[in-house]
């Protein structure tokens, strides 16, 4: 059950679209199907905070708060190529290899 929480989780960092607060309604409920815990409370009440606070009739809205906060910048950002090395030429090499381990894994990327 706790890699369904994660794996939920998880799928609230994909790019939005028009389905994303059923999304982020559908990560609560799998949060909820679980064992109650301090932690997951505390995820559920800070996911419907988030809900709540989503532009949901603005897919626009949407994509530009997901681009403000996980825009390339060390501090945000999802590539852990940037975060290691900055834009430094590694963080390419990085990434090739990575696609090449996602591949051999069978991983979508």
């Amino acid at each position: 059950m706790k890699l369904a929480r994660y794996e939920s989780l998880a799928s609230l960092f994909v790019y939005p679209d028009d389905k994303f607060p059923l999304l982020v309604q559908h990560v609560i409920s799998v949060i909820l199907r679980g064992n109650s815990s301090q932690v997951s409370d505390y995820a559920v009440k800070e996911l419907k905070k988030f809900y709540e606070l989503l532009p949901i009739n603005n897919v626009t809205a949407m994509e530009e708060l997901y681009i403000r906060s996980f825009d390339v910048q060390s501090a945000t950002t999802l590539d852990i190529g940037y975060v290691l090395f900055s834009d430094d030429y590694k963080r390419g090499e990085v990434l090739v290899h990575l696609n090449e381990e996602c591949k051999a894994a069978k991983v979508n990327c």
